[in-house]
């Protein structure tokens, strides 16, 4: 592989090595973080759904609590299962899982039916619901949904951690979701609770420092390097 593919087998050789002295750093599975961060963070990021015209035009869609509702009825997750063969990935270090996908590719196993579960699509419409309705059912489920994820999938361990696109996705649907829910709190005159809000805050930035660190930076840039730039963007 390396005759045939020089620069594609060093990337993948350069990208092992820094999760490898990055493991320690996974390991500790947490950033720490303050309170005068926090605020700063709160007063000095704009995001556009800080335009009130986006927000009315997105909230002004009729099958947002009909499906918010579907959504909220669904059994619990299984983060790690393929539903389909029923296959159950380990909760390994995202490298070993990376380096074993080709291994399972003839399983008749699919890691996308896994990773399709993370990438946290339904996020958005909780939020758009809970700021059309004020029905903290959306938050309540938001808020668990998201803690059972983040205590099953910790910091570059497990299937959901082996592909920076998958994790960039995910930072873009959660950040998105964070900001429409804090637009209905001001609506609402309501509040995050603030344990959360924390662990939340914490996790993004989990996210973007593993983007920082496995840029898919292929020889031919493609729709995963562009994930990964879009990932960074909207955490930053």
């Amino acid at each position: 592989k390396i005759f045939y593919y020089p620069k594609g087998s060093l990337y993948y050789l350069l990208m092992n090595l820094r999760g490898i002295l990055n493991k320690q750093q996974y390991t500790k599975h947490n950033i720490h973080l303050n309170k005068e961060y926090l605020n700063n963070i709160q007063q000095n990021f704009y995001f556009f759904t800080d335009d009130q015209h986006i927000m009315n035009q997105w909230a002004n869609n009729n099958h947002i609590e009909t499906t918010a509702n579907k959504i909220i009825k669904q059994p619990n997750i299984l983060w790690h299962q393929d539903d389909i063969s029923g296959y159950i990935w380990p909760l390994s270090f995202y490298l070993n899982i990376r380096n074993n996908l080709y291994k399972d590719y003839n399983k008749n196993i699919s890691i996308k039916n896994v990773w399709n579960k993370s990438r946290f699509y339904e996020a958005p419409i909780l939020a758009l619901a809970y700021y059309n309705t004020g029905n903290a059912i959306y938050l309540t489920y938001f808020e668990n949904l998201f803690l059972d994820w983040n205590k099953n999938n910790p910091w570059g361990y497990g299937p959901n951690w082996a592909i920076t696109l998958e994790v960039a996705l995910r930072a873009c649907n959660l950040t998105l979701s964070f900001k429409i829910f804090e637009q209905a709190h001001t609506k609402y005159n309501s509040v995050f609770d603030p344990k959360f809000q924390n662990i939340f805050m914490n996790s993004i930035l989990q996210h973007g420092k593993f983007i920082e660190q496995n840029l898919e930076l292929f020889p031919v840039k493609t729709n995963h390097f562009l994930s990964n730039v879009l990932g960074l963007l909207y955490i930053g």
